[in-house]
């Protein structure tokens, strides 16, 4: 036997190679499939022996699949991993637009759900030519934008502010000594002063000076298109 089987203890390599090749000259014979059946009658050293060889064939393949595993379920309980090594590529890339940057936070099944809205919405996939299909994207993605930023400055603004824009958009004759019974009226003795109130309505253009007078943007009247466009509460507190 020693001619034919290396002992254990002289040379664990050929010992290993020995069962590795007695266990693959088995499968390929019998052409058997392992079940539960097979593992209960193999010995505990041989199941420990036999476990090491099949890891050690099927490693490259084992890490593979645990690259790809997104969910796991043991004992009932789920445990969920998601990978987005291409996001993060995408995060650190120099050189790359703000738009992949804020895209590669959220997971692929997101950006594709609404994509796929985008398309719906858009109809950009009906028109002619890719110059058609860009010019369309923009019209939307500007709308997108606009609304964004009117929605931001919507939860800010007071509801006395929304009125000042009402009313110089009748085109009066104003300043900032005769705006300020719009802030007396709801804000006075609150503590916020009435500097900082105006401030904020200059600082995000939707008014301006015009010689001593204040007069409101055209991008503060095209806030007001929005209020009424998307059914806003003109009537904010304060």
């Amino acid at each position: 036997m020693t001619s034919v089987i290396c002992p254990f203890f002289i040379n664990l390599n050929c010992f290993l190679d020995y069962l590795k090749l007695l266990l693959k000259t088995m499968i390929a014979l019998s052409q058997i499939t392992i079940t539960a059946d097979f593992f209960k009658n193999i010995t505990p050293l041989l199941w420990v022996i036999f476990a090491f060889l099949m890891f050690f064939s099927l490693r490259k393949e084992l890490l593979s699949l645990l690259k790809r595993l997104t969910k796991v379920e043991i004992a009932g309980n789920k445990i969920e991993a998601i990978h987005q090594d291409n996001n993060q590529k995408n995060l650190s890339h120099e050189g790359i637009s703000n738009i992949d940057k804020y895209l590669a936070v959220y997971a692929n099944e997101t950006v594709s759900r609404f994509e796929a809205f985008v398309k719906e919405e858009s109809k950009y996939e009906q028109l002619a030519n890719d110059g058609q299909k860009i010019e369309m994207l923009k019209k939307y993605s500007t709308i997108l934008y606009i609304k964004n930023n009117f929605d931001i400055i919507y939860e800010d603004i007071f509801g006395s502010q929304i009125r000042i824009l009402q009313h110089l958009n009748g085109f009066p004759t104003e300043n900032a000594d005769s705006l300020i019974r719009f802030y007396e009226e709801k804000l006075s003795g609150s503590g916020y002063s009435y500097e900082s109130y105006l401030e904020y309505l200059f600082r995000i253009n939707l008014i301006t000076k015009d010689g001593d007078n204040i007069v409101i943007t055209i991008l503060g009247a095209d806030f007001l298109k929005f209020l009424v466009l998307t059914n806003k509460r003109l009537d904010k507190p304060y």
